[in-house]
């Protein structure tokens, strides 16, 4: 009898999770608790992504001799200020209680950079940056198969599309500074 009674406290949490429409996973997380882990672990990668193109794009602003490359990254600034801003809004909002048990993308080198005037600083922003966002790009076409909420979804799909056209204005302000020279 007692061993009957210890079977059924372990059913107890299990009975609960199915009748909200749960399923146990490993680590006593809920299937619904996991999937929602892919979110927020994109929301954190991607937020620290932005992060470093907002730095990167505000030493454009204040180093870049071309007007149109510091018009650029002021936009840049202010686009991903805005989605930053959108994706705390998220994390608060559906994975406040949510853990990413996964690294955040690591801080990006931006010595040589920094180091960089001239032409030479406007040749390095634009490579970096177009570097950036293909990785950007790489990171949310392998995440967005497994991501559920479909607000995050549907900004890790724009994302892909807006960053895609930033690489390719990037090339096209690298060519004409290229024949300028």
């Amino acid at each position: 009898m007692k061993y009957l009674f210890v079977f059924i406290l372990a059913l107890v949490p299990l009975t609960f999770a199915s009748a909200a429409g749960q399923s146990t996973s490993h680590k006593g997380h809920t299937s619904s608790e996991m999937s929602s882990g892919h979110d927020a672990h994109y929301l954190e990668s991607f937020s620290a992504h932005h992060r470093d193109g907002i730095e990167m794009a505000k030493l454009a602003e204040k180093k870049a001799r071309d007007p149109q490359l510091r018009k650029m990254a002021s936009k840049i600034i202010k686009d991903q200020n805005e989605e930053l801003n959108q994706m705390q809004m998220w994390k608060e909002k559906f994975f406040s209680n949510v853990q990413s048990e996964e690294e955040a993308p690591k801080k990006m080198d931006m010595s040589k950079l920094q180091e960089a005037q001239g032409k030479e600083f406007d040749a390095r922003f634009a490579e970096m940056m177009a570097k950036h966002h293909h990785d950007g790009i790489k990171m949310t076409k392998e995440m967005l198969p497994q991501l559920q909420q479909e607000d995050v979804k549907r900004f890790a799909e724009k994302s892909i599309t807006k960053q895609t056209e930033e690489i390719q204005k990037l090339k096209n302000l690298s060519k004409k500074a290229e024949k300028q020279s």
